[in-house]
């Protein structure tokens, strides 16, 4: 079978401020060495500039893309990102991972990470969210991953911190416990937090109303954004 991988993403977000370059490149190192670990090899590049695949290579690139203001001026407070893509990979992919901010946004979760999936594929949706999602929980030990897809995201597209609508959500512990699930949506334990899981071929609308109801069960609504 072949995939529209176009459909599908990964996204996640965590609640630390003011995080190096250094540490988000350490971060995002961890986070393409483990999914390609998973997805069984593939290599990297910098849409910002020459990578040489070094750590201080990696941290250059992301100090370069320091967040600039409506002056267009570096402001470093704002925060740093990256974009990489994979080449020679079992899945085309376009990862963006920003960080660093000073401060949390009510309206925007941020900091966090992108990973988008391009072109048609023999390698399923499910296997690529999974090395992906797993990748992330390891590499960026976010508040929440969201493994998602293109028609879920018009019906469900969230807001700000709320947790999302997905085909596989993972939700860090220090946000809430996920205990009780309705009939058809799986729950595992991983790391520090909980996998909730739908079938794949759930359409959009019956993902959206089981996971509510996941939600409603278990008191959970959005990320808790303590003083930082």
């Amino acid at each position: 079978m072949t995939w529209d991988l176009t459909r599908f993403s990964v996204r996640c977000a965590w609640t630390r401020t003011g995080e190096t370059p250094k540490r988000i490149a350490q971060m995002t190192e961890a986070y393409i060495a483990d999914f390609s670990t998973r997805m069984g090899g593939g290599r990297w590049a910098s849409l910002d500039g020459a990578w040489d695949g070094s750590i201080a290579s990696l941290t250059a690139l992301v100090r370069q893309g320091v967040e600039t203001g409506e002056t267009r001026d570096s402001n470093p407070a704002g925060g740093h990102g990256v974009w990489m893509r994979s080449v020679h990979s079992p899945v085309e992919s376009l990862l963006n991972v920003f960080a660093g901010q000073a401060q949390l946004s009510p309206a925007v979760a941020s900091p966090g990470m992108t990973h988008a999936f391009g072109t048609k594929s023999d390698v399923s949706a499910p296997v690529t969210w999974d090395a992906a999602t797993r990748a992330a929980i390891t590499a960026f030990d976010p508040a929440f991953v969201a493994a998602q897809e293109r028609d879920l995201l018009r019906v469900a597209p969230g807001e700000g911190w709320q947790l999302p609508i997905a085909y596989r959500v993972w939700v860090n512990e220090s946000v809430g416990r996920v205990q009780q699930v309705p009939d058809g949506v799986v729950l595992e334990n991983v790391g520090k937090g909980t996998l909730v899981s739908v079938p794949v071929e759930w359409p959009a609308q019956r993902v959206l109303e089981q996971m509510s109801e996941v939600y409603r069960l278990n008191g959970l609504d959005s990320v808790p954004l303590l003083a930082q």
